[in-house]
């Protein structure tokens, strides 16, 4: 599978693709495989500042228990809104 040029990743599959002020985050496919089915994500509140380093939301399976990391170097980060894929 070919990963998008524009996606940054983490080593722990995680990915953030940023446009202009917008940044979208996700796992990777391996991630995803590994984790098996997803039973539940946490993600912060709208309008919550994430500082570098730290843990912004769990993804949660009938395997395993992900922890989400902020992991660029952008002065401010800020939860504008959640989406779900379609």
């Amino acid at each position: 599978m070919a990963y998008p040029k524009d996606y940054k990743y983490t080593k722990e599959h995680e990915w953030i693709q940023i446009q202009g002020n917008t940044g979208t985050v996700g796992i990777t496919d391996h991630a995803q495989e590994s984790l098996g089915d997803i039973v539940f994500v946490e993600l912060p509140k709208i309008g919550a500042q994430v500082q570098k380093g730290t843990s912004f939301g769990t993804v949660e399976s009938v395997k395993a228990l992900l922890s989400m990391k902020r992991s660029i170097n952008r002065p401010n980060l800020l939860i504008k809104t959640h989406t779900a894929p379609g």
